[in-house]
């Protein structure tokens, strides 16, 4: 198979777009993030609450690259 125009242009779109949609998510999870802290306070022990709320946007990080890893597999 021959790499052909087309081909790196879909390459090319499709890698902007994705890391373009992940920076948005990224946004909607920052959006709440004085009602998140609210809870943690309310509802955690005491302790740092940047540390939580760090914790929690990684934890979302992390959960969507293993839904983006396997993807792949379910897909096949």
């Amino acid at each position: 198979m021959a790499l052909t125009f087309t081909l790196l242009f879909a390459t090319f779109v499709t890698c902007i777009s994705s890391s373009f949609m992940m920076g948005y998510n990224l946004g909607i999870v920052n959006l709440p993030a004085k009602h998140i802290e609210d809870f943690l306070i309310h509802h955690m022990p005491k302790g740092n609450k940047e540390t939580l709320y760090a914790m929690i946007s990684v934890i979302f990080i992390v959960g969507a690259a293993i839904g983006a890893f396997s993807c792949g597999i379910l897909a096949d």
